[in-house]
């Protein structure tokens, strides 16, 4: 009867867990996202200066630049 409500007790204990885990992930999916916006809004801006610089002459930089974030 021991053994029995052992594992009973470490069962409810891992739907604890997995209940819990899974509500944190629905939060990691909205983190993940807005990373990503982040991401993209910055890669548009760093398209707008690599614009800007190449009708200067100053492409070399930049592609210097870009060697260096990949």
């Amino acid at each position: 009867m021991d053994a029995a409500r052992n594992i009973s007790s470490k069962l409810k204990a891992l739907r604890k867990g997995l209940i819990k885990w899974s509500r944190n992930l629905c939060k990691l999916q909205k983190i993940i996202t807005n990373c990503n916006v982040v991401i993209f809004f910055f890669l548009i801006s760093l398209r707008n200066i690599e614009i800007s610089l190449c009708w200067n002459g100053i492409s070399e930089f930049l592609s210097d630049l870009s060697c260096l974030l990949t």
